[in-house]
């Protein structure tokens, strides 16, 4: 908090005694120093709101012991490429790249391997100092943005688990493992960039969860029920996006306002003024009930019903024609010989009487 300029000096960091390296609010240009990579005793580095201009600096995730790694407010741009190391940022607990320029897909791959909050591993920030008979402690501090205000975070910076990405370029959806990993995460913070997809129901699972806010994105879809598992939820914050449906309503989420939901157009319910449209089924009358009673037999012959009678009749027809036109109408045609042979003999005897009277 002070003015100075120009870039951050490589020597401030001879020798491996460097515990903390606090440069808030100042105004340094250029890129972090390489050199940085030397302290393997570093916990906390704050380089937030300066001018520092460069990429994201991936050679720090070899650091052991950081705990605290803020570029806030910054020109850091670019993709962030996959980790270099197997496990980066071992005890990372806070990670601020907000207010910068990165672009592209949303940094998962080194969220999810944060074991300092995926395993619950606290740091102790105390650093201790000795001169000669005397020795002196000192709490490690940074300046964060908790619940929308920027304070400085001493005496609980041991507990406290934050990822900030808020207004940067990154794209793609959330990845659902967050909240089946980051369970002792208290912010979160993705505002103000591109993502798209549903809000994943796996953020319900973060019950320690202080502050929420993923406004101005692209998302779409229903706010998942699982969002009422908050129970020490402050900041909620899920407005201009694309969300629909009815809000879900717990003891908890309805203590939050319109403020939270604001340009989602497609949400109703509490507490906006829109309410959503009933989903109770039709009522009919009895003579209705009655109509659709006497014409249900009718309507379950569909043509499937038809098709398969007709395929199980048809052989049988086949048979009793066959069987009818090889037996029964010989046999029908045989007496109608005979009956007119009968006929024909009749006929004759009695011509032959009538002959013999005229004669």
């Amino acid at each position: 908090m002070n003015h100075f300029h120009g870039n951050i000096p490589a020597e401030v960091t001879i020798g491996d005694v460097l515990r903390e390296l606090n440069l808030d609010h100042n105004e340094f240009e250029g890129p972090l120093p390489r050199t940085l990579i030397n302290c393997t005793h570093l916990k906390v580095l704050d380089v937030g709101n300066n001018r520092l201009n460069d990429s994201f600096p991936h050679w720090l995730d070899a650091l052991p012991h950081l705990v605290v790694l803020v570029l806030r407010s910054n020109h850091f741009h670019g993709v962030i490429r996959n980790p270099t190391t197997r496990h980066p940022f071992p005890m990372l607990r806070v990670f601020d790249l907000s207010n910068n320029h990165f672009t592209g897909p949303f940094p998962g791959h080194y969220l999810l391997h944060f074991t300092g909050i995926t395993s619950n591993i606290t740091s102790d920030i105390l650093v201790n100092y000795s001169n000669g008979n005397l020795s002196y402690s000192y709490e490690c501090s940074a300046s964060l943005v908790v619940k929308g205000l920027e304070a400085s975070v001493i005496g609980i910076l041991k507990l406290y688990t934050s990822i900030d990405l808020s207004s940067n370029m990154f794209y793609g959806e959330i990845p659902i493992s967050i909240g089946n990993q980051l369970y002792t995460l208290r912010l979160l913070n993705l505002s103000h960039n591109r993502l798209t997809g549903h809000v994943p129901p796996s953020l319900g699972d973060l019950t320690l969860l202080e502050a929420l806010d993923i406004s101005n994105n692209q998302l779409t879809g229903e706010i998942p029920w699982q969002l009422s598992n908050f129970g020490f939820l402050g900041v909620l914050n899920l407005s201009y996006n694309h969300l629909s449906g009815a809000i879900p309503r717990s003891r908890h989420l309805d203590t939050f306002g319109n403020n939270s939901y604001l340009g989602n157009t497609g949400l109703c319910g509490f507490p906006l003024t829109l309410e959503c449209e009933a989903k109770n089924p039709p009522v009919h009358s009895k003579e209705e009930e009655e109509e659709e009673e006497d014409s249900g037999f009718f309507n379950g012959f569909s043509w499937q019903s038809v098709t398969i009678g007709y395929c199980c009749s048809f052989p049988f027809g086949i048979c009793v024609g066959y069987f009818a036109l090889r037996y029964g109408k010989l046999n029908w045609l045989l007496r109608k010989l005979i009956w007119k042979r009968g006929k024909g003999s009749k006929n004759t005897v009695s011509r032959r009487h009538a002959r013999r009277r005229t004669h």
